[in-house]
C-alpha cells in the first residue's frame, strides 16, 4: 500500500497550500491578542489520530475598524497641524457619510459613531438599512455584555448614546453637501465606485 522509504499523504502538499491561504486570510483580516492573564498556546500538540493543537483563548477584532480609527486620527492631527486653530474648527470632521450598508459599512459606522461622529449611512432601501441599525445594535449590545457586566442601565445608556448618532438615507447626494468625510463599502467593482464618485463629487463642499 505504501512504497518503500518515507510514508507521505499524496494531500500533504495541497493541504499545507490550503492551511497558508487560510491562516493569511486570517490574520489580513483579524488582528489577534492572549486575553489578559491568559499563557500563550502550546505549542507541543496532543498527539492521537493526528496531531490537534491544545485549548486556548485567543481574542480577536476585525483589521478594518482600527485601520478607519487609525485613519480619522490620523487626518485630524494632520490638519490641526496645518492650519491656525480657527481654520481647524472650520474643517475638522463632524460629519460622516457611509455608502453600503453591509457588514463592513455597518462596522465603519458603528465605529465612527462610537467616538462621537455623527453618522449618515447610505444604502438603496430602508430594509436594508434598518437591519444594518440592528446589526449595529446587536454588536454594541455584545460589547455591554463585556464592559457593563454589572451596569445594565449604564450599559443600555451607552448603546443608545452611540444609536443617536447613527441616521440612515437612501439618497447619497442629499446627504453629501453636509458630510465632512464621505467613505464607501459598496460592491468591490471599481467602475461602480468611480461612477458614485463622480457624481457626488459635483454635488460635495470644496
Amino acid at each position: 500500500m505504501f512504497p518503500s522509504g518515507r510514508r507521505v499523504c499524496m494531500g500533504e502538499q495541497l493541504a499545507k497550500m490550503e492551511l497558508f491561504l487560510t491562516v493569511t486570510g486570517l490574520l489580513q483580516a483579524l488582528r489577534f491578542w492572549l486575553p489578559d492573564g491568559k499563557p500563550a498556546p502550546s505549542l507541543q500538540g496532543r498527539f492521537g489520530l493526528t496531531l490537534a493543537p491544545c485549548p486556548f483563548a485567543v481574542c480577536m477584532n476585525p483589521v478594518f475598524l482600527e485601520v478607519i480609527c487609525s485613519t480619522m486620527a490620523f487626518f485630524t492631527h494632520r490638519i490641526s497641524r496645518s492650519f491656525s486653530s480657527s481654520a481647524v474648527r472650520s474643517v475638522v470632521i463632524k460629519n460622516v457619510m457611509v455608502i453600503g450598508g453591509g457588514q463592513m459599512g455597518a462596522g465603519i459606522a458603528q465605529v465612527a459613531a462610537s467616538t462621537g461622529h455623527s453618522v449618515t449611512l447610505v444604502d438603496m432601501s430602508e430594509d436594508i438599512l434598518k437591519k444594518s441599525v440592528k446589526g449595529i445594535e446587536g454588536s454594541l449590545k455584545r460589547v455591554v455584555k463585556k464592559k457593563f457586566a454589572d451596569k445594565p442601565e449604564a450599559g443600555e445608556e451607552f448603546v443608545q448614546k452611540i444609536l443617536q448618532n447613527v441616521s440612515i438615507s437612501t439618497d447619497p447626494a442629499a446627504a453629501v453637501p453636509s458630510s465632512d468625510l464621505v467613505l464607501e463599502a459598496i460592491v468591490e467593482n471599481l467602475k461602480v465606485k468611480q461612477d458614485l464618485f463622480s457624481r457626488l463629487d459635483k454635488l460635495a463642499p470644496a
